[in-house]
């Protein structure tokens, strides 16, 4: 059975990412029987085509990432510790405290949060701060995280003033998520159908199997290809005698 040849997709670029994922479905779906097995991947490619156009505009669109980037942040660091605090058997209250923290974070969107659009991310936070304070100030009280919440706050406040002086900016990024949050997702679904590929040779008959075989091959002559443009990892720098 012939394999995937191994490759860290992460360590591409965005513009190299993009063009590796193009090709690599480019490839599967020569061959009718992967339809399945590309489906996915495949049906990504035109979102991922159209964030990775628009972030690549301006300086404005780069700022835009980046105040988007840390409002992420923060909103991961209140979520996860939050969730760390619902296994506190310690100190009494903790465990329910977080609990009733928790429902609101996954009432508005929990780990999927950071993958909305702009729009919908800033209102999601918005309401979440508004529904804390209002519902939960003495849960926010007993882990002592209002400062925690006040810092995604005034993130999401930063990012929401900027992208609305930012009108041309803004106009193209509305309707799709930063390329940043697609490639984790892209990643995965990539992994997911190289494993599906291998897999699938063991099931048909052995016309067919050889009819994937030659996918692979070709396959991983691309990702050869793309090997190459890997930045090379410099040697560690030997200790001085």
């Amino acid at each position: 059975m012939n394999e995937v040849n191994s490759f860290a997709v992460t360590k591409l670029n965005n513009g190299d990412f993009y063009q590796f994922i193009e090709n690599s479905v480019n490839i599967v779906q020569t061959e009718p029987l992967a339809a399945g097995i590309i489906a996915k991947l495949a049906a990504e490619r035109p979102i991922l085509l159209d964030s990775f156009k628009k972030e690549t505009l301006t300086e404005d669109t780069k700022q835009i990432v980046l105040l988007d980037e840390r409002r992420d942040r923060a909103f991961t660091k209140l979520r996860w510790i939050v969730t760390g605090y619902t296994f506190d058997d310690e100190n009494v209250g903790f465990s329910a405290a977080a609990n009733k923290l928790m429902t609101f974070i996954d009432q508005h969107g929990g780990g999927q949060l950071i993958r909305f659009n702009y729009n919908k991310e800033t209102a999601s936070i918005s309401s979440l701060v508004l529904d804390v304070r209002n519902h939960a100030s003495d849960e926010l009280a007993t882990l002592q995280l209002a400062p925690t919440l006040d810092y995604l706050e005034t993130n999401n406040n930063k990012f929401k003033e900027f992208y609305a002086t930012r009108n041309d900016a803004a106009a193209e990024l509305t309707d799709v998520p930063p390329f940043y949050k697609l490639r984790k997702e892209a990643t995965a679904n990539y992994k997911r159908m190289t494993n599906d590929l291998e897999s699938l040779q063991r099931f048909v008959p052995p016309a067919d199997s050889q009819k994937i075989t030659e996918v692979i091959t070709r396959l991983n002559v691309e990702i050869d290809k793309f090997k190459l443009l890997v930045p090379k990892t410099p040697p560690p720098t030997p200790p001085t005698p």
